[in-house]
């Protein structure tokens, strides 16, 4: 139990030291139906593997319901798509694929009004044991989507950045495409915020924990969120959803901790550990093996 409960204590308040020194995602001067030009480039990892033919999607946060730990998924609730166009189009949104070296580009989104808190998603693909469906692997992109666009970007799509953003943005996710707060002006800052304190775990480009908050003033549980993406990893790297990792994972990784649902893909998984940090701790330790892909970790 301390490893969770140790993670969980120390991020919340390495995100709120971090909030004075990280920008704050405000949705005031976000226009609606603002069409972005700027390039959001990245490549999706598992572990230190490439990704090949993942589904990559664009969302951004919705604000017409909330989400939350055991709040239920509903359309009111449900996060935008944002891609215009890709290579495809399914139950998800539009989305483009990865190439075999796990590089994504995303050229053409739109940013709706009042939701400037965007990340990516990564769904399925192949990380070199064979097409995984249990894979979805999120990252937060750094920036809001407002009137002055993006920046070009480059994302790192991994098993760190699923657990940064999992962890900062726990108390508005139901699951990994349910994830919506309220349109007050409280919610949209403290979700704005949430998104913000990403910055401090994870740096977005490299898709490597930190050690130290980005003001240089908090100290970051680098160690802990290493054990938990090498966690993840063991399924990400599996032969697919049935295989032994993922298994583990989903039964030990339920909606309500030792009760509930159980997950189907990786994303969501790490959602319901971080809203769950005390639950079924040894099983879910033992994911990462002898030889985790992240590292400084806890050890095995």
């Amino acid at each position: 139990m301390r490893l969770f409960v140790t993670l969980l204590l120390t991020a919340v308040v390495s995100i709120l030291t971090g909030c004075s020194s990280s920008p704050v995602f405000n949705s005031t001067s976000s226009p609606s139906g603002a069409t972005k030009g700027a390039v959001i480039a990245g490549k999706v990892h598992g572990g230190q593997n490439p990704i090949s033919g993942a589904h990559v999607y664009l969302y951004a946060v919705n604000n017409t319901g909330y989400a939350g730990p055991g709040i239920t998924g509903t359309p009111s609730n449900q996060a935008v798509s944002l891609l215009t166009t890709g290579d495809g189009t399914d139950s998800l949104g539009t989305y483009v694929m990865t190439d075999s070296g796990g590089n994504f580009t995303l050229t053409s989104f739109t940013c709706p009004t009042a939701t400037p808190n965007v990340y990516i998603l990564a769904a399925g693909g192949d990380s070199g044991s064979g097409n995984n469906s249990a894979i979805t692997l999120v990252a937060g992109v750094g920036e809001p989507c407002t009137t002055s666009g993006f920046s070009s970007l480059y994302v790192i799509v991994n098993e760190v950045s699923t657990v940064a953003a999992a962890f900062a943005g726990a108390g508005f996710a139901t699951d990994v495409t349910h994830v919506s707060t309220s349109n007050t002006t409280l919610a949209v800052r403290d979700v704005g915020d949430a998104y913000a304190a990403i910055l401090n775990l994870e740096s977005v480009s490299t898709g490597a924990a930190n050690s130290v908050s980005i003001g240089g003033n908090g100290v970051v549980p680098q160690a802990e969120v290493n054990t938990l993406a090498n966690i993840l990893a063991a399924c990400v790297n599996s032969t697919g959803s049935t295989s032994s990792a993922c298994n583990t994972l989903f039964n030990n990784a339920l909606s309500a901790g030792t009760t509930g649902k159980a997950p189907t893909e990786t994303a969501t998984a790490m959602l319901n550990i971080a809203h769950n940090p005390g639950a079924n701790v040894a099983n879910l330790f033992a994911l990462q093996g002898s030889s985790p892909p992240f590292v400084p970790d806890l050890g095995y």
